[in-house]
């Protein structure tokens, strides 16, 4: 089975942006340290990928706790964080 991601109205296509000279990546599962500090929307999908729900979170709000109660909900299969401010895709949170 594919891994889930937004399906119609939510399918997306954009630019990919990749380091020059390669990287490891992230150097662990923590939410990004420079990215708490960002207005953020985060979208709660369902297994199938439509959007069921949401929140924005300010700056210097408690991101991983945002997170946490959106994916309390069982409906929620994975979270999207889009900048919200330009509605670019930052990260997907899914549970461990």
């Amino acid at each position: 089975m594919a891994p889930p991601g937004p399906r119609g109205p939510y399918a997306e296509t954009g630019p990919v942006f990749l380091h020059a000279d390669g990287c490891t990546g992230p150097s662990s599962a923590e939410y990004p340290p420079d990215w708490l500090l960002r207005r953020q929307v985060q979208r709660s999908h369902d297994e199938g990928g439509s959007i069921i729900g949401g929140d924005l979170v300010e700056a210097g709000d408690d991101h991983v706790a945002a997170a946490e109660r959106l994916l309390a909900d069982p409906a929620v299969a994975f979270l999207h964080t889009r900048n919200a401010v330009h509605g670019c895709y930052m990260l997907t949170i899914r549970r461990s």
